[in-house]
């Protein structure tokens, strides 16, 4: 059996060696910019503040976001309320004295609390911006009284243990908490977060000499010597999303920048990991293994760290890969206003309003940064407004404007109306930028072994037109099994949890028809552990070590890919956990090609073909179709099948099963709509996978060697003609309507796979 396939690409399409470094775009008008930044205040000498997002020139520019933009508005009235709803915690804060602090006192008050320690901040900026000295002495009072917390904590341990290892030590108890040099969001939120650490900054000149020395003090017992995740470990290392889930602790650490206690260590190291990051969990052009987790959990932290960088010389926000990331996100959104993230194995969410905002701020001239504030805010600011993200959406407030270019209008940014990320595996690519478009996302990665949240989903794909998402790949978080999935079963059965690297072939755009194809095999063929295993772990019979080079499993041999090794086993430097894989067999084809062309035309459809063939013996072959549980069957006619959705009024997707040119010699497919459960998440308990209810049509073709599926996925509204389909005996496809026809030539290759050229001018 073949361990890989070869990467060549025929007919009308390109080899895919010309376009491995960056993402292949149709050609077009150039896309708009994305740079300049904003041009940053200088940060001020040590000791003044504040100092660490904004300097104090810049304090009126703050006043005015607050108080005269939409946004700005909105989070002055929800801080009043936040406020008063913590006015007598604060003040009770404000008057713990050291002395009386007890154990008892750090059980009921010391404590992690994430919705709390933002709303320091609110406080404070309600006294700076509407000029109210006594919110600015309950802020004051809240953080003197929380640093005595933390120094009171610190000095009523009795336990004289050596500090643990800083990735395994629980901040669990206040115990451990001073033997540990640990730090996680846990840890942020237990020691006030930036909440905290930006009032001092904000209200430094308001304070006397010793609630600053209190509050300096306690910020320097919370970040002096504490390293998370990632700090100092190799480059190689920072490929998942807990990289740079930890920012707040240099946003923390930078309030007492240059003073007495600050660990100068910090920066330099959080520094180097950011630049690690952008460099190794993102393609050249942005693309990231886990889609939009960055949005949730990277981006949300660490944004504003990136601000503090910024601001210091290091502006990452200038590094291609993360403005091609700003770009991948808008590729990747759906075409409407409320719309979602499309994503694939980690996510499709829109995550916390840190990057969007953040990006508004940092972009002001930017209309992508622009638009998609625009996106994920709404009209009036209504969307996703969380706690988790009051920090970005308070300092960095700002409104989008109309002023810029594309606001509302996603053509108007001029982005490539189709994008393929080669070491991502994934084709994005739409018949047009118009509300109504043909949208298909074809995912079929060579990197699968730096995912963590993973699905069984190599060669899935998505379907988006008339306004809808029709064709969905499902969250990781409830369906991570293939049959949860958009692919070919055999005997029931096809990918594993968890599924192997597969090799995207190739993919052209040539205007009318966007032709690409992956070679899904090895996914079949063979079964990867969970990930990430553990280096030490080994594994008993019939697992056995992965022997490949992940580039024969297709993953473009470029330069950007030189840091991957050679293997995927031993490689202890490589990823969250190191590259520790082993294979076992677990559903051996001889082949399973996907192949899927998108024709731009004045109706444009869309055509998936599959070569499967398990073996010279007849096998049970089900075609799935994954559908939101809104769609409903409308009709069927035979091989038609017309889908209609509550959510698209005489709006519909006809399927069409086309039958080979000399018709099924061994019987017609069935085809039916299924509802299910998925399944729990592996390893997991009830609370994650939760057994949501999932919908699928189903093509299935019983007791045939070859299914030979051949599926055209066509947009169609009520009143408008359905199209005639003939394929003839020379491979050619014809798809007729009264006004005018598109035609394909389907043609079997030497290895199995159906090649697709287009005759479409």
């Amino acid at each position: 059996m073949k361990l890989f396939r070869q990467k060549l690409f025929d007919g009308a399409c390109s080899l895919v060696v010309a376009c491995l470094s960056v993402a292949c775009m149709s050609q077009q008008s150039s896309p708009l910019a994305i740079e300049p930044t904003r041009s940053f205040a200088p940060v001020p000498p040590i000791g003044v503040h504040p100092r660490v997002l904004l300097s104090p020139q810049e304090m009126p520019d703050l006043k005015d976001r607050l108080l005269h933009t939409a946004n700005g508005q909105n989070m002055m009235r929800l801080a009043e309320q936040q406020v008063e709803h913590r006015r007598q915690l604060f003040t009770m804060l404000g008057a713990f004295q050291p002395k009386t602090i007890t154990k008892a006192t750090l059980d009921e008050y010391f404590k992690p609390d994430e919705s709390r320690n933002p709303v320091f901040l609110m406080a404070a900026l309600l006294g700076i911006v509407h000029d109210r000295p006594e919110m600015k002495h309950l802020a004051i009072g809240a953080i003197v009284g929380y640093s005595n917390l933390i120094l009171k904590s610190r000095e009523l341990d009795e336990d004289d243990a050596e500090p643990k290892n800083a990735l395994t030590t629980s901040t669990s108890s206040n115990t451990s908490l001073w033997h540990s040099h640990h730090w996680d969001v846990s840890t942020g939120w237990l020691f006030g977060g930036p909440g905290l650490a930006l009032t001092y900054d904000l209200l430094y000149n308001d304070m006397t000499p010793a609630q600053r020395d209190t509050v300096r003090s306690g910020i320097s017992a919370a970040t002096s010597h504490r390293r998370s995740w990632g700090l100092g470990e190799e480059d190689t290392r920072a490929v998942s999303n807990w990289t740079l889930y930890h920012g707040h602790l240099m946003v923390m650490a930078l309030a007492i920048e240059g003073e007495p206690g600050y660990d100068a260590e910090l920066y330099p190291l959080w520094n180097k990991l950011s630049r690690a990051y952008l460099h190794h969990a993102f393609t050249a052009a942005g693309a990231n293994a886990e889609d939009s987790y960055p949005l949730g959990t990277s981006f949300r932290d660490s944004a504003s760290m990136f601000v503090a960088m910024a601001r210091r010389g290091d502006n990452l926000f200038l590094d291609p890969r993360y403005q091609g990331y700003m770009r991948y996100v808008l590729q990747s959104l759906e075409p409407w206003q409320t719309g979602g993230f499309i994503g694939h194995a980690a996510g499709g969410n829109l995550g916390y309003p840190s990057f969007w905002v953040t990006n508004r701020y940092v972009f002001p001239t930017s209309p992508i940064a622009n638009y998609e504030w625009h996106f994920y805010a709404g009209d009036n600011y209504q969307n996703h407004v969380t706690q988790q993200s009051f920090v970005e959406l308070l300092l960095f407030s700002g409104d989008w404007t109309k002023d810029l270019p594309g606001w509302n209008d996603r053509a108007a940014l001029r982005q490539p109306t189709s994008v393929f990320y080669p070491g991502r595996g994934l084709e994005i690519v739409r018949s047009d930028w118009t509300l109504q478009q043909l949208l298909v996302h074809f995912d079929a990665r060579p990197d699968a072994f730096l995912i963590g949240h993973d699905n069984a989903d190599r060669g899935t794909f998505t379907v988006t037109a008339l306004g809808k998402t029709w064709v969905p790949d499902l969250d990781w978080m409830g369906f991570q099994y293939a049959d949860e999935h958009s692919l070919v079963q055999i005997d029931g059965k096809s990918e594993p949890y968890k599924a192997p690297s597969v090799n995207f072939l190739g993919f052209q755009d040539r205007g009318s028809t966007v032709i690409s194809s992956a070679d899904l095999s090895y996914a079949y063929d063979w079964q990867w552990p969970e990930p990430w295993p553990a280096m030490d772990r080994k594994f008993a019979a019939p697992w056995t070590i992965e022997p490949n080079d992940p580039r024969m499993l297709g993953l473009p041999d470029t330069e950007e890919w030189a840091w991957i090794p050679k293997r995927l086993h031993d490689e202890p430097s490589i990823g969250f956990a190191g590259l520790n894989f082993w294979r076992k067999q677990y559903n051996p084809v001889q082949y399973v090609y996907r192949s899927l062309a998108l024709v731009r035309s004045q109706h444009p459809w869309l055509l998936v073909v599959d070569d499967v063939r398990k073996d010279d013996k007849p096998h049970n072959y089900r075609w799935l179709l994954q559908l939101a549980n809104d769609v409903q069957v409308e009709k069927q006619m035979g091989s038609d099948t017309i889908l209609s959705s509550p959510s698209v009024p005489g709006g519909h997707i006809l399927v069409r099963v086309i039958a080979p040119p000399a018709g099924w010699q061994d019987g017609a497919p069935t085809i039916t709509l299924e509802h299910y459960l998925g399944a729990n998440a592996p390893g997991k308990g009830a609370d994650i996978g939760k057994h949501l209810p999932g919908t699928r049509l189903v093509v299935a073709r019983s007791n045939v060697v070859e299914p030979l599926f051949k599926v055209a996925i066509i947009p169609w509204r009520d009143k408008e003609p359905l199209p005639v389909t003939e394929h003839e005996a020379g491979g050619q496809l014809k798809m007729i309507w009264p006004d005018h026809e598109d035609s394909l030539l389907l043609q079997i290759r030497a290895d199995h796979r159906t090649s697709i050229r287009s005759t479409i001018p």
